[in-house]
């Protein structure tokens, strides 16, 4: 699995980038998603790689961030 985060407000951002950042769902700066390492998800992080952070998560980070979202 590919951990997204956006680290880019909104500001200067081309339609195009904000229509690929709400698509997969990061609508908010510090949000975060999961992405299946497709080629057609790579060439979408391709597109965004100014305004995202991303690389993979292995199996342990994953289980602790799901913990803690789940947490008040």
């Amino acid at each position: 699995m590919i951990l997204v985060i956006r680290i880019s407000g909104c500001v200067d951002i081309s339609a195009e980038v904000r229509e690929t950042l709400s698509r997969i769902k990061l609508r908010r700066k510090y949000s975060a998603t999961l992405l299946k390492p497709t080629p057609e998800n790579i060439k979408l992080l391709n597109k965004i790689r100014s305004y995202v952070a991303f690389g993979t998560v292995d199996n342990e980070t994953l289980k602790k961030l799901i913990e803690k979202r789940g947490q008040p």
